[in-house]
């Protein structure tokens, strides 16, 4: 197992235990942006319900739909996403960096 996967792993059982903790899902969302080939380790699928906070749930979606598309996820690619939806729902692209 490599050190990325430590890593993800690791933040992935502290998202579970800390179910409404900023710090754990910020964790699970970096290794996520660092690697997309960490969406097909999630073990409920692709279920953005494991994250509490609404803004991380949306990063996650549109992580998912890039990664589904075959496009990197990035906070480049995912903050392009945002706006180009121009929802008011989606987190200002500003605030990825924060989030993550």
């Amino acid at each position: 197992m490599t050190q990325d996967q430590k890593t993800y792993q690791a933040a992935t059982t502290e998202a579970h235990m800390l179910a409404n903790d900023p710090g754990a899902e910020k964790a699970v969302l970096a290794a996520l942006l660092a690697n997309n080939d960490f969406f097909y380790s999630f073990e409920e699928g692709d279920d953005s319900s494991l994250f509490y906070d609404s803004k991380s749930q949306r990063i996650f979606e549109a992580a998912k739909t890039l990664i589904q598309q075959g496009t990197k996820a990035d906070l480049l690619t995912i903050a392009q996403y945002f706006l180009d939806r121009h929802d008011q729902k989606d987190p200002d692209p500003g605030e990825l960096v924060e989030r993550t």
